[in-house]
């Protein structure tokens, strides 16, 4: 009957042999219901203006219909038995409905087009279906069927949804570069093989979501204009979502990724979970932009998380009672909060460079090996309470716009090298180990423990020391600028102690330089020792020393002057005019010490004079600040 142009066909019957219809061209419908047909079926650039229906028929050999054109739907459905069947370029102006039908060799239907649903669900059984390029006016079904070999329908234009779920199984799928209009849901699928999904457009969500079962999968360089809904699912080889695009929420909560799972430069319009006790081994978020919320609370990465160039612009970045590896957030931005709570840290947590727009928040028994937190950036307050620090914090050259307030933690080693705190820097019932630098820490003001109104002056210098000399290496800014800062808010006998500890360290460290006479420590052993380098009532210390070799002169010269009828009280004053530089109280002085005494006494008073030139040269250094100089 090829070329024959028929107003029906009913071939509900059993046939044997052949059954040709190429080019048949049927005014009406061509039924096929329950036959039996043990040749190959040919019906290639067919045209049928009515349906076809194969419902519940056998089919033992090939079934062609390439090119084939139907007017209305095309039913291969309850229970029709089907070898191979060709559909390659064929137009359905209907549905295509293959409900609970077996297909024992290749589906092909590359090019087909259906105008209305695809719908290969219901427990169909199928070996290898391609339908590259195809186009589908409207949805695509394949929930509860099981496909044994490789489901290939890249390229694919589908103008509504794409089902994939209800325990629906699943080798290999390529879905490469495909166009789906509406959604595509694989919830509780399970997928033996890769899912191509490279270069994938999805105009609304994407669901792979509750107790679905994926090995790998491919989403780089796709676009999802609704959400990524992957919690509750096993992945348990790589996933790639390099560059996706995803302009809701991306939620992996509650599943578990037994390898990599790279989501580099991938952007995410709303919310990024990695929540609700999900598991990770590796997750690469580098160069990635979220466009509000990052969650990853109770959760545990294994593998540690790499986020370098990672930014968000949500209200915060959680991570409260996770267990991460090791974690890469440097040169990240966040223009909310970083929040980390009750979490632990088991190798390095990298936050270098990172910019926060608001706070960083370490809390609730937070555990961590090594930080980095050099050349950060906080735009509000840092605060570390109830934390352990078991190695390095290394916040050199960090930037704090608020507040830093450490409370009830313990370091091992921290650094504030080059800090600049904008706020105040609050240390509170916490135990440091070694602070490792202080130089070119800088802050508006600063508070221990017992610094408060009613703590006396010794408590509140001894803390300020305590803090200072945990840095075993000495420099002298960090104890300038906190005396400074004492001075400031009205503390001067604070200031004062403090200039008076560096200027201690300074001198044990002139100490130990390797020149054989050490002009240095000599010079600092002097100022320490006449006027207590130039420093609150210490400075009076060149007054006894004045009175002191006054009353040694008055000694000399009682000794020397015996039995010569001269009173103490002019010894006394003539022994203090002599060691006076500058000024003369009396010019009889001079001859009364000097004259009729022998060599000896003349030496100690020419000796006495000299050392009151040097000891006022002290006092005017002292008095014109040039001890203060470093």
């Amino acid at each position: 009957m090829t070329g024959t142009i028929l107003d029906g066909v009913n071939l509900s019957i059993s046939i044997k042999g052949k059954t040709r219809l190429n080019s048949a061209k049927i005014s009406g419908n061509l039924f096929m219901t329950k036959g039996s047909f043990s040749g190959a079926v040919e019906l290639t650039t067919s045209i049928i203006h009515g349906q076809i229906d194969m419902i519940g028929a056998k089919f033992s050999d090939k079934l062609d219909m390439n090119s084939a054109e139907v007017g209305q739907d095309l039913f291969m459905r309850e229970k029709a038995s089907f070898k191979a069947v060709e559909l390659a370029f064929s137009k359905i102006e209907g549905t295509v409905d293959l409900k609970n039908s077996t297909f024992k060799g290749t589906l092909e239907m590359d090019s087909i087009r259906v105008n209305r649903d695809l719908d290969l669900s219901d427990g169909a059984s199928f070996k290898k279906v391609s339908a590259t390029s195809a186009s589908i006016g409207r949805n695509v079904n394949m929930g509860s069927s099981t496909f044994h070999d490789k489901l290939d329908i890249n390229s694919v234009v589908i103008g509504g949804d794409l089902g994939m779920s209800h325990n629906a199984m699943f080798k290999e799928v390529d879905l490469f570069a495909a166009n789906i209009g509406g959604q595509i849901n694989m919830t509780g699928g399970h997928f033996d093989g890769h899912i191509e999904m490279n270069g994938v457009k999805i105009g609304q969500s994407l669901f792979m979501r509750d107790e679905g079962d994926f090995q790998s999968i491919d989403l780089s360089f796709s676009k999802i204009n609704g959400g990524l809904y992957m919690n509750g699912s096993l992945f348990r080889k790589y996933i790639n979502l390099h560059s996706l695009e995803v302009v809701q929420n991306l939620d992996m909560g509650d599943s578990i990724f037994n390898e990599e799972l790279d989501i580099s430069s991938i952007e995410v319009g709303q919310d990024l979970y990695l929540n609700e006790q999900a598991s990770f081994k590796l997750i690469r978020l580098n160069n990635s932009v979220i466009g509000r919320n990052v969650e990853m609370s109770n959760s545990t990465f294994d593998g540690g998380l790499y986020e370098g160039s990672f930014e968000s612009f949500g209200k915060f970045y959680q991570t409260e009672e996770a267990i991460i590896k090791s974690v890469d957030l440097s040169a990240t931005k966040i223009n909310g909060v970083l929040n980390i709570q009750n979490s632990a840290f088991q190798h390095l947590l990298d936050l270098s460079t990172v910019d926060i727009g608001k706070h960083m928040i370490f809390s609730g028994g937070t555990g961590l090996q090594n930080c980095d937190l050099t050349f950060a950036n906080i735009g509000g307050h840092l605060q570390m309470i109830d934390c352990r620090f078991d190695q390095m914090l290394d916040c050199g050259s960090m930037t704090v716009g608020g507040d830093i307030l450490i409370r009830n933690s313990h370091y091992d080693e921290i650094s504030f090298y080059s800090t600049t705190v904008k706020g105040n820097l609050n240390v509170q019932s916490s135990y440091m180990d070694e602070l490792s630098s202080l130089q070119g820490l800088t802050y508006k003001s600063i508070g221990f423990d017992a610094f408060i109104e009613d703590s006396s002056i010794k408590t509140k210098i001894a803390n300020c020391l305590n803090w200072l000399e945990s840095d075993e290496d000495y420099h002298p800014q960090p104890y300038e600028f906190m005396a400074n800062i004492q001075s400031e808010i009205g503390y001067p006998a604070i200031a004062d102690a403090i200039r008076y500890r560096s200027r201690e360290r300074r001198r044990k460290e002139a100490k130990k330089e390797s020149r054989f006479f050490k002009w240095r420590w000599l010079g600092l052993t002097l100022l320490k020792y006449t006027i207590g380098y130039g420093l609150g009532i210490r400075y009076f210390r060149v007054i006894i020393w004045f009175l002191a070799f006054t009353l040694v002169g008055v000694i000399i010269l009682m000794v020397a002057k015996n039995n010569t009828g001269y009173d103490v009280f002019k010894m006394s004053w003539a022994s203090f005019d002599t060691i006076l530089p500058l000024v003369t109280l009396d010019k009889g002085h001079d001859d009364f010490v000097f004259k009729g005494s022998s060599n000896l006494v003349k030496s100690y008073f020419y000796f006495q004079k000299m050392l009151g030139y040097v000891l006022g040269g002290f006092l005017v250094a002292g008095l014109s600040g040039l001890t203060q100089k470093s």
